[in-house]
C-alpha cells in the first residue's frame, strides 16, 4: 500500500527522521529506505512511501501519486479560524484532536506547559502550539512552518 506524508525531522547526520503520513500517524525512517535519487531527504519535503510499521521505498511525493491518495482534504485555514475559547490546554487538545491533528509533543515544567499537534493535509501541513503560563492560554497557528494569523 502507497501512503503518503511530509518529512517534519531529519538528522542528516545519523540519516534518521521521521515522517508524519497523510493519516497523522509518524513514522520513524532512515535513509538506507530513500529510493529517490532526485534529491536527499530535508524537512517539509513530501513522500510517497510503502509499509505501515517499518516504511520502505520511500521517495519525493509525485503528481501521479497524489491522485492515488483520495481521501486527503485540502487544507483550511478556516478550520482553525472557527476555534473556541477552551478553559484548559487539555480542552484544546481535544479540540484538535477532532480536527485530525495528532499530538506530537506535551511538555510540562509545573510553570509552562506546551503542547503542539500536528497534521498533513494534501497541499500543506499545520501545527498548533497551545502554551499554558499562569493560567493564561495562547494557540498559535502554524501552517507549512509560518504562524498564520
Amino acid at each position: 500500500m502507497i501512503l503518503t506524508g511530509m518529512i517534519f525531522q531529519f538528522n542528516k547526520d545519523s540519516g534518521e527522521g521521521l515522517i508524519m503520513s497523510s493519516k497523522g500517524a509518524t513514522n520513524e525512517f532512515s535513509a538506507s529506505n530513500w529510493i529517490d535519487t532526485s534529491c536527499e531527504p530535508s524537512v517539509g519535503l513530501k513522500v510517497s512511501f510503502e509499509g505501515s510499521d517499518t516504511l520502505i521505498n520511500i521517495e519525493v511525493l509525485k503528481d501521479e501519486s497524489i491522485s492515488i491518495v483520495s481521501d486527503n482534504k485540502k487544507y483550511s485555514a478556516s478550520d482553525e479560524q472557527k476555534m473556541e475559547e477552551f478553559s484548559s490546554v487539555d480542552e484544546y487538545i481535544e479540540h484538535f484532536k477532532s480536527l485530525g491533528y495528532k499530538l506530537a509533543k506535551d511538555t510540562d515544567d509545573g510553570k509552562v506547559r506546551t503542547a503542539s499537534l500536528r497534521r498533513f493535509l494534501e497541499d500543506g501541513h499545520g501545527e498548533m502550539i497551545i502554551t499554558s503560563i499562569d493560567s493564561k492560554i495562547t494557540v498559535k497557528t502554524m501552517v507549512n512552518g509560518k504562524e498564520v494569523k
